[in-house]
């Protein structure tokens, strides 16, 4: 009946369409009986059984531990657990967003902070998950970054991950007596995550250096000269600019090595030339973790790597968007460790007042010397999320406090700061006027006081990585007059090594 009627409600009917009515009546009634038969086996069906209220608390926990943290949410979350100490899913959440990238130690640091800042809570049910959180980490760490240590997929598959961490950390049969305390006070714990400048939570630290400082005299910076790159998630292509950062460095600084330090080694055609330079290529494991702190950006990564390639081998450390035009020489002579102050706008900074920060794109020192040994250790207060408020705290402002607040580290040789125009002149938002510009000077004349320039190729400016798809640059700006020196161009084959 229902097959007839739509039949007959098309343009072109059979003749048994004569009586519409009556077949849209039979219709309608069809689909009454239909209805009725099926509402007759639903009601004679018992009842679903009420949902477990334990497994909806554990839907609900885990969606409002499992939703996507951002940068800025992750640094409030941080606040958060300062100045409630007792908001245990705080601690949970944060150890969480830690793991999501990749981090086991400083997730087992926080879950033990948080244990020990809210077990007088009243909220017993909280204090449980932070207990079976940390009890399983400390137990079957592997299993559990396994699950969570995916951090490039999409964020569907974040959150099925950490769906699944939580639902087992909450379903799993652990006694929470069983979790260790630390020996250290609640005091101590909670201090890791306070907002006082880092140099001020260094003071013992830096006493006992000083203490131990006779340790650290060692020979002569040696002629070693640094590169870390390849610390991102996939391999990337090497420019052209990173060409000359290699080659400049070797030119300017005779008789140096070049060691080269990646974790995934680069690709394409700057690198097999620049590959022909390097002296010696030295492979790392990812740095996660460092000192005990979760590094989630791959920059902070390299800031930690240079540090340790520095005390272990000494020498001259440069980043990959930097163009040599003299030698180190003159400058490496009298001091364990040379720095050169960055000297950007710090009005409205924690710097106000003051330079703005020591900049370590570019820095030197002696094999095992005290300030980087020091400066490692200052990694355990690490509080970056990546490019949040506190993206260059450990690069730039807090060597530029630690010489401020302890100032027998240059009166006393083990730092030497260089003035701002050694290194960084200009600074990102001048770098299009100086270098790219259409001029006659060449860049040793308009910086005759620098040893080499610092392309800041992630600021605000023209990408240096675009320039291969251009030439008049080349022939009418300083930075190609400079370039002329170790590239040829021709309109059939591009630009090549000189």
């Amino acid at each position: 009946m229902l097959s007839s009627y739509r039949t007959c409600t098309r343009k072109r009917r059979p003749k048994f369409c004569k009586y519409p009515n009556i077949l849209a009546t039979f219709a309608n009634a069809s689909y009454l009986i239909s209805a009725i038969v099926v509402s007759a086996k639903l009601l004679r069906r018992p009842l679903a059984p009420t949902a477990d209220p334990s497994r909806l608390e554990i839907r609900k926990t885990v969606r409002a531990v499992c939703r996507d943290i951002s940068i800025k949410d992750a640094g409030h979350l941080r606040r958060l657990v300062e100045d409630h100490p007792d908001n245990c899913m705080g601690w949970l959440q944060l150890a969480l967003y830690k793991l999501r990238h990749g981090c086991t130690d400083e997730p087992r640091l926080i879950l033990e902070a948080g244990f020990r800042a809210c077990k007088d809570s009243t909220n017993t049910a909280e204090l449980v998950y932070v207990a079976r959180a940390l009890s399983w980490l400390k137990g079957d760490a592997p299993s559990w970054h396994r699950l969570v240590s995916n951090v490039d997929s999409t964020k569907s598959y974040a959150m099925k991950s950490c769906a699944e961490l939580v639902t087992k950390i909450l379903t799993n049969e652990l006694d929470m007596y069983r979790v260790e305390y630390w020996n250290k006070s609640q005091s101590q714990l909670l201090s890791d995550f306070s907002g006082r400048p880092v140099h001020e939570k260094m003071e013992g630290i830096v006493s006992q250096y000083r203490t131990d400082r006779h340790k650290f005299d060692v020979p002569d910076i040696p002629p070693l000269i640094h590169f870390v790159y390849g610390l991102a998630s996939k391999r990337q292509r090497l420019g052209m600019h990173h060409y000359l950062a290699v080659r400049s460095a070797l030119s300017t600084n005779p008789g140096s090595r070049i060691y080269f330090h990646y974790t995934l080694e680069p690709t394409g055609k700057w690198w097999r030339h620049a590959k022909e330079l390097v002296h010696k290529m030295v492979r790392h494991a990812e740095l996660s973790d460092f000192e005990g702190r979760c590094l989630q950006h791959y920059a902070h990564r390299a800031d930690a790597l240079r540090l340790r390639v520095l005390r272990d081998y000494g020498g001259i450390y440069l980043d990959m968007d930097t163009l040599s035009l003299r030698s180190w020489a003159p400058y490496i002579r009298s001091s364990s460790f040379v720095i050169a102050q960055q000297d950007s706008p710090s009005v409205g900074t924690v710097r106000e007042g003051k330079v703005y920060g020591l900049c370590n794109a570019a820095i030197a020192s002696t094999k095992n010397s005290l300030f980087v040994s020091m400066w490692i250790d200052s990694y355990r207060f690490f509080r970056s999320y990546g490019r949040d408020g506190l993206w260059d705290e450990h690069s730039v402002i807090l060597p530029a406090n630690l010489t401020d607040a302890y100032s027998w580290l240059v009166s006393e040789g083990y730092v030497s700061v260089l003035g701002a125009s050694t290194m960084w002149k200009p600074l990102w938002y001048e770098v299009d006027d100086y270098l790219l510009r259409p001029s006659a000077r060449t860049l040793s004349d308009m910086f005759p006081e620098s040893i080499l320039l610092h392309l800041w190729d992630s600021g605000q400016h023209t990408s240096f990585a675009s320039l291969e798809r251009f030439s008049r640059w080349f022939t009418v700006s300083p930075f190609g007059l400079e370039a002329q020196k170790y590239l040829k161009f021709s309109h059939f084959r591009g630009f090549e090594p000189l």
